[in-house]
């Protein structure tokens, strides 16, 4: 009998959860949380995101489940994979098939095919600079795959060069950057000053307390934006709630006038509750353990901060903060003050941004400190994209400390080294800084879109000099035994994107029925 009144707790909560399924989730709060989405994907055009949207979950299915290379491509993926572990950059210039001029290179071709997803070794007629088109035949599907591996010996080190250029259908640079604004104002919602007034475009109060339940850190500004999107993707969510935690969202201008908002984004992988379901890689996350402490800022040409971020893989948290003002980054001005009347640039106009790092390592307890490891960057938008390139020229500080596994100091190891640790990792950083002729390490970024809604492109290329010494390598194969996961744990991680999509791929089809009712 004393179970009773548990039961018919039991019951009448159960009742109340089909009723609230029953009703449906009000639309406005799922136009909320799809806002972002659907400008990426659609433009604003709520059905055009859902058809494009589901054409790019078919093509992620066909990579997840279908994914073929052929044996020349397994082969050298690898090889190299093997070379690049140990930073073995001799045997890695070896295994580079096409000779051009002083340089080893290969490219890797991925396109859809049907039901599944190929790569292929590409002949040499396919060049990096123009194997690549949102008019050609490569680059004009989403999913299309250009990738390049390219070395050569200067001296004793190599210049590496590294290439990735993906189609991503007709999400042009224009629709990225609104896509991201739409995301920065659904996150400022959770400011009440700003945040949605109709009780119908609100989350349902039994999506709040399960965030409270699952999140008991949040406050109610955090709360309100985690249930917008718990409510919006709830599929997706449960696939999440097993991996990871948000610990913070927003954080409210002190002025207190809604003029614009600081947002606070932080959130962490979360081993034990991954060990259930996902053993080996939580086992391998949490050996990681405090390999990389890591603090970037952000500053513009005047060095008035954008934005700041941390990783931390003791805690495996990643931390992103900034000011927002109607969906796009402000600077905080050398008096502390968020300014808001800087124009946006024209197109064409070259705007200069800067990185700036700290980073710890600490590998088996020999600590090392880089501080001031700066990337100097120029963005400039294009009549068909937009373009971000920077370089690293400046050496940064390094400083060496610590005990290995606790017991042998630093000091102890430098006397048996041709030269003590910090020098060795200084002469490292400085290759990557000062080599390659003076160039310094350089990368880009580059997208292009040759007609309003038509294909479009991203592709990421980079290029450095790295010092060839047997100790570096030593020091990276020491790395990569926390950094590589085991071929279980790898299984278990494309397990976790299968399983991802899947659930992204029901939600979308709950926001098709949605948008016709």
């Amino acid at each position: 009998m004393r179970r009773t009144p548990v039961l018919v707790a039991l019951s009448a909560l159960l009742a109340v959860t089909c009723g609230v399924a029953a009703a449906g989730v009000p639309r406005l709060v799922w136009g909320r949380g799809w806002a972002p989405l659907v400008q990426l994907a659609g433009a604003g055009d709520a059905d055009l995101a859902v058809e494009r949207l589901g054409r790019g979950l078919d093509t992620l299915r066909c990579v997840l489940h279908g994914l073929r290379l052929d044996d020349g491509a397994r082969r050298f993926v690898t090889q190299v994979r093997a070379s690049l572990g140990d930073m073995d950059l001799e045997g890695l210039h070896g295994l580079l098939p096409l000779r051009e001029g002083e340089w080893r290179r290969v490219r890797l071709v991925g396109q859809r095919e049907g039901a599944s997803y190929a790569v292929r070794l590409a002949p040499a007629a396919v060049t990096a600079a123009h194997g690549l088109d949102p008019a050609g035949p490569l680059g004009a599907r989403a999913g299309d795959l250009l990738a390049l591996v390219g070395t050569r010996q200067r001296g004793k080190n190599y210049v590496t060069q590294l290439e990735v250029g993906v189609g991503v259908g007709p999400a042009g640079w224009e629709q990225i950057t609104e896509g991201l604004a739409e995301a920065a104002r659904l996150l400022a919602s959770g400011d009440p000053r700003v945040g949605a007034r109709d009780a119908a475009a609100r989350p349902d109060t039994a999506t709040r307390l399960r965030v409270v339940e699952t999140h008991p850190g949040l406050r109610p500004e955090d709360v309100e934006v985690v249930a917008v999107l718990w409510e919006s993707f709830p599929q997706l969510a449960e696939v999440l709630i097993e991996v990871a935690r948000v610990d913070d969202v927003l954080v409210l201008d002190l002025r207190g006038t809604g003029a614009y908002q600081q947002l606070r984004l932080s959130g962490r992988l979360r081993p034990d509750l991954m060990k259930a379901r996902y053993p080996e890689l939580a086992a391998f996350l949490a050996r990681m353990g405090p390999l990389l402490d890591a603090r970037v800022r952000w500053v513009d040409a005047q060095n008035r901060q954008l934005a700041r971020m941390s990783l931390d893989t003791a805690s495996l948290s990643l931390t992103l903060e900034g000011f927002v003002a109607d969906g796009r980054l402000v600077p905080v001005g050398h008096d502390g003050q968020v300014v808001l009347d800087d124009p946006a640039p024209a197109e064409g106009e070259a705007v200069e941004v800067r990185g700036v790092a700290d980073l710890r390592f600490n590998m088996n307890g020999i600590l090392t400190e880089v501080r001031g490891l700066e990337v100097d960057g120029v963005y400039a938008r294009r009549p068909d994209g937009a373009d971000l390139t920077g370089r690293l020229t400046r050496v940064p500080q390094v400083a060496v400390s610590g005990n290995a596994f606790g017991f042998l100091p630093s000091w102890a190891i430098d006397i048996v080294l041709p030269s003590n640790l910090a020098e060795l990792t200084t002469e490292f950083f400085t290759a990557i800084c000062k080599g390659d002729d003076g160039r310094g390490a350089t990368f880009a970024l580059r997208a292009r879109q040759r007609e309003a809604d038509g294909p479009a492109t991203l592709a990421l290329a980079g290029q450095v000099e790295v010092l060839n010494s047997l100790l570096i390598r030593l020091g990276f194969r020491i790395a990569n035994q926390k950094l590589l996961p085991g071929e279980q744990a790898r299984d278990e991680l494309w397990a976790l994107f299968a399983r991802a999509r899947d659930a992204f791929e029901r939600d979308l089809q709950g926001f098709s029925r949605v948008l016709k009712k």
